[in-house]
């Protein structure tokens, strides 16, 4: 009898589980040159096709965001100048991207504007113990761009991104925003 109360423990335990994760909004998936059909978009090329949203980690500077272009295994990262990754590269995923929406900003209001939003993690810069990256855009030379925030800077929060290997920056900028509802709810509770 008790074994069949831990194995139902276990298929209802594995049920809840599954339940859960089929409710999460966005995730990161391992990306190798293929284009998942639920990526999120995040820019344009030159020629008006999508671009996507990248992550790499960059040994001994931490996870960054990055531009993906489809067809490409190798990616141009914004890290203190640019550094190239062709491993250890994720793409954000999404069932539901009407749950998400660009909010113009710029460095010095970064967190005003952001006061009651979510704008969506997209890495972190561990140099000098930094913080947390967000995922921005610009149209840059006629490409939508799309880099890391460095959000952990107060009234500072600039966008950086690559151009012609270059790594640039700017101050006016659009943020990712989940406007669905709360992953986690941290309204305070009166008992």
């Amino acid at each position: 009898m008790r074994h069949f109360q831990v194995l139902l423990l276990w298929v209802v335990f594995i049920n809840l589980t599954k339940e859960i994760a089929s409710e999460v909004e966005y995730y990161w998936k391992e990306y190798a040159g293929v284009i998942p059909p639920d990526a999120l978009p995040g820019g344009r090329d030159l020629d008006g096709r999508n671009t996507y949203i990248g992550q790499a980690y960059i040994h001994g500077h931490g996870l960054y965001v990055a531009q993906i272009f489809p067809g490409k295994n190798e990616l141009d990262v914004p890290c203190y100048g640019v550094k190239k990754a062709d491993k250890d590269i994720k793409i954000l995923c999404t069932k539901h991207a009407d749950n998400f929406e660009w909010i113009t900003t710029s460095n010095k209001y970064f967190h005003v504007n952001m006061t009651n939003k979510l704008p969506v993690p997209g890495g972190y810069e561990s140099v000098g113990n930094k913080g947390l990256l967000n995922i921005g855009r610009l149209t840059y030379q006629g490409v939508l761009k799309v880099g890391r925030v460095t959000s952990y800077e107060l009234e500072n929060a600039k966008l950086f991104f690559t151009h012609s290997n270059i790594e640039k920056q700017a101050s006016f900028y659009q943020v990712l925003n989940y406007r669905g509802l709360p992953i986690y709810d941290v309204t305070p509770r009166i008992k």
